[in-house]
């Protein structure tokens, strides 16, 4: 049987990954109501601005937003594979506590 410490300080890294994968999806959730916010704002300010500041203005925060989008999808796929790893480490867990080894 695997020893208690080595038990102990598996459960404790798969609670860091987990914490870690939460604190993504917390970061996800206001990303998406900000940027949610962000179009709201812009779609007010444009329907009352107009002309080639406004278009040069427009063009720039469209960019910036698609940067935020691409940040927001890769956040997104870190929080998948963190959650993968923690599956992968609650399997490995149980084999410990059952006496096997880690695969």
């Amino acid at each position: 049987m695997a020893s208690n410490e080595i038990i102990a300080e598996y459960e404790e890294l798969d609670q860091i990954v987990k914490n870690f994968a939460d604190g993504i999806g917390t970061f996800l959730d206001k990303m998406n109501t900000n940027s949610h916010d962000i179009s709201n704002a812009m779609g007010t300010l444009f329907s009352a601005w107009t002309g080639s500041a406004a278009e040069s203005f427009k063009s720039n925060m469209e960019k910036h937003i698609a940067v935020i989008q691409n940040s927001t999808e890769r956040a997104s796929v870190l929080q998948e594979r963190l959650k993968a790893v923690s599956v992968k480490m609650a399997q490995a867990l149980s084999a410990l506590r059952e006496g096997g080894t880690i695969r």
